[in-house]
Parts: C-alpha cells; sequence; structure tokens
C-alpha cells in the first residue's frame, strides 16, 4: 500500500537520524492509513529523539490506542510516563 511504503520509509529516516523527514514520513502514512497505528509509532519514536516529548507522547498513545499490542509504543510510552 502507499501508506505502507510512506512508513517503511519513515523507519529508514529514523534508523539513519534524519528525524524531520522521518516525521513528515510517518505524518504522510498516518494520513493515507489513519487507522494503522505503526505511523503513530514511528513518529512518536521520531518526535522523541527530536526532544518534543509533549508530541511524542501523543503519537505514541494513538498508537497505543489502535493497537493495544503494540509493544514498541508501549515501551516508549511508558519512558515518557
Amino acid at each position: 500500500s502507499q501508506a505502507g511504503a510512506f512508513d517503511g520509509l519513515g523507519y529508514c529516516a529514523l534508523r539513519d537520524g534524519d528525524l524531520e523527514n522521518a516525521a513528515s514520513l510517518f505524518m504522510t502514512a498516518g494520513k493515507l492509513a489513519p487507522k494503522d497505528g505503526s505511523a503513530f509509532t514511528g513518529l512518536g519514536l521520531a518526535r522523541y529523539r527530536q526532544g518534543r516529548i509533549a508530541d511524542a507522547k501523543q503519537a505514541l498513545m494513538e498508537a497505543v490506542t489502535l493497537n493495544p499490542a503494540d509493544a514498541d509504543a508501549r515501551t516508549a510510552l511508558a519512558r515518557l510516563q
């Protein structure tokens, strides 16, 4: 899917430390597939690394709401609480 492609590119950018690009890619993926929590997990991780803690919490809470079994989102959110 198109959303999956943006999501995958976002994780590549996140891995490479290109945080603003990663966040932008995750936001696009989230707009294309608003019920897919993976994009919100990625966005939360990118925002966390940018030091944007409130934005990270918001994205990660959305990820957990959409996919309660998302261990990455739950772990990251617990670190921020």
